[in-house]
């Protein structure tokens, strides 16, 4: 029995050594890791000036705290009471049930223990309440950003607490059409006059049939007194002679005439005068000679038209003329609408003169005027000499260009970038290029502005080298712009507070960046922006597009371009668009 007893106590001493070694293990590995996170939320909080928790209130126990451990306490308890019924008893069942209520206690205290640790971990976090953005640079397990992804966090992202937002006055009301818009076309001028038609054997139109009696020879004779042509019954005959002579020893006129027509060759003539001459011979005999003249008529396919050396005279009964009656076909007048070669214009034109507008009568219009919600200037003679232009972003969309240009705009400022109002990085405009290529297709003259948030002079260079380096790379050769504005309505942006003097210096770099690129710098603001935040004295070197609302300027200064409104509408483009009008003479600076 006692043999049994001690076998039975050594087991149950080894189990019990071996879960409080365990329990050691996970309690030294959970002090572990509660003392590594520890020191991390330290260093977090000192970089965020929030204090973690001291080493002294980490080390007190928690009301949770003390009820685990007495939970483990009793655990104990229940353990050596277990012993105690163990070494009474001598069933070998009951030894075998006292071991496996062991083995199930020792799992209970490794789950409380587990529990335990992780509600300590919790209600540390809990006492220190870290910044957002402290605990955003807690390391993650992210996957591996590429290149581009990282370009583009860098390029496109924009802070959501402060926002880049257009101000829209109430007092901005776009310019109502002066002229009604007319879609450009020219008509030729043509007149009204009668001209002579041409003759057309298929076209009754084209003729008229006139009878004409007139007086024709019928008898055309050589110089001779011979019929050469004779015009009998409606034919032209011409007319042949032959003479002929031959001898006989007998006076027989018929026996001549059938000697000569033996074979057969006169046939088609006819015998007009026969002589007949003796002769006596020296041996006393007489001979005869016979003297033949034949005359032939022959049907002829037309008239004869070798007749300047012939006459026409009557010969004896014949006439040498007759009168006929003919139907000739002669043209007739017919009225026709002919051009002039001269043109009646409507809409926009571009003649060798300059640009023009025709208004509905194809009359030029002169003065100021607004077309389509843009603002003209003419001169008395109607031409144009102001420029129309737009200034677009991305928030207008995608654009029809060729549209907008028929509008009658000659060039377009596009945003090509900004600089964010919170974190204050330069954001690349996302329709820029596909505006630049579309308005450079369409013909308009481009330029190039960029949106400024820039606290001092060395981010001003950043901006100016990003608006240049993006006119070098298409070719654009024109001014490029700053805008400086505030950034939304509430002048919540990171450069809304400068002073006059500080945004006037970052103007200033600007512009000095720009210029030693080799190109032309242009200041973009309103009017209430110049007198609140710029100093113009030290900027007056610089072309100024100035804009203000209103019906006329009352902007006192020098300057180059005028908005007149920032909710203009232009056929082709969505949205509200800045207007712009700039005159001939203020354009010099190019």
């Amino acid at each position: 029995m006692k043999g049994k007893t001690a076998g039975f106590l050594t087991l149950v001493c080894v189990g019990i050594a071996a879960a409080v070694y365990y329990a050691g293990i996970v309690q030294g590995e959970s002090g572990q890791v509660q003392e590594e996170n520890s020191t991390q939320r330290e260093q977090f909080a000192e970089s965020s000036e929030v204090k973690a928790p001291s080493a002294d209130t980490e080390g007190t126990d928690t009301p949770d705290k003390a009820e685990e451990k007495a939970e483990s306490f009793e655990l104990s308890d229940s353990q050596e009471k277990t012993q105690e019924e163990a070494e009474d008893t001598e069933d070998t069942e009951e030894a075998q049930e006292t071991r496996e209520n062991i083995q199930e206690g020792t799992k209970r205290q490794e789950q409380k223990d587990s529990e335990s640790e992780e509600k300590e971990r919790s209600q540390k976090k809990e006492s220190v309440k870290m910044p957002e953005e402290a605990l955003g640079e807690l390391p993650k397990e992210v996957p591996e950003e590429t290149n581009d992804v990282r370009e583009k966090n860098r390029t496109d992202h924009v802070p959501v607490d402060i926002g880049v937002r257009k101000t829209y006055s109430s007092s901005d009301i776009p310019p109502e059409d002066t002229v009604p818009f007319i879609p450009s076309r020219k008509e030729e001028i043509v007149e009204d006059r009668y001209v002579e038609s041409v003759v057309d054997e298929n076209d009754p139109n084209s003729y008229q049939i006139v009878k004409k009696e007139e007086r024709i020879p019928t008898l055309y004779v050589n110089n001779v007194g011979d019929i050469k042509y004779a015009y009998e019954d409606g034919i032209w005959y011409e007319y042949r002679y032959s003479n002929v002579n031959i001898t006989l020893d007998t006076k027989n006129e018929d026996l001549a005439l059938l000697i000569l027509n033996i074979d057969g060759f006169y046939d088609e003539y006819e015998v007009v005068r026969t002589d007949c001459k003796e002769v006596k011979k020296e041996n006393g005999s007489t001979e005869y000679e016979f003297h033949v003249r034949y005359q032939g008529a022959f049907a002829m396919e037309g008239s004869p038209s070798e007749v300047a050396h012939l006459t026409a005279s009557d010969i004896g009964m014949v006439a040498a003329t007759r009168t006929v009656v003919t139907e000739v076909k002669v043209p007739v007048l017919m009225q026709e609408s002919v051009g002039t070669g001269e043109y009646c214009y409507y809409g926009w034109q571009v003649l060798d003169e300059g640009t023009f507008y025709f208004d509905q009568n194809g009359n030029k219009v002169t003065g100021s005027q607004v077309i389509q919600g843009i603002r003209h200037e003419f001169d008395e003679n109607g031409v144009r000499t102001s420029h129309a232009g737009v200034e677009v972003s991305e928030d207008n969309g995608e654009i029809d260009w060729k549209r907008a240009a028929d509008a009658g705009l000659d060039f377009a400022v596009i945003q090509c970038a900004y600089r964010d109002a919170g974190e204050g990085r330069i954001v690349t405009d996302s329709r820029a290029e596909e505006n630049i290529r579309g308005a450079q297709e369409a013909g308009l003259e481009v330029f190039l502005s960029l949106f400024s948030q820039a606290v001092n002079g060395q981010e001003a260079v950043e901006e100016a080298e990003t608006v240049i380096n993006m006119a070098e790379r298409f070719g654009i050769k024109t001014p490029v712009a700053v805008t400086g504005a505030y950034a939304n309505p509430e002048h919540s942006g990171r450069a809304d507070g400068l002073k006059p003097s500080e945004r006037t210096a970052c103007m200033n770099a600007f512009c000095r960046t720009v210029k030693e690129k080799g190109y032309t710098p242009i200041l973009h603001a309103e009017t209430g922006f110049i007198r609140e935040c710029l100093i113009m004295e030290e900027l007056m070197e610089n072309p100024l597009w100035v804009a203000e609302y209103s019906t006329n300027l009352t902007y006192t200064g020098p300057y180059q371009f005028w908005q007149y409104t920032a909710r203009g509408s232009v056929d082709g483009i969505s949205g509200y668009t800045g207007l712009i009008i700039s005159y001939e003479n203020r354009r010099d600076f190019q």
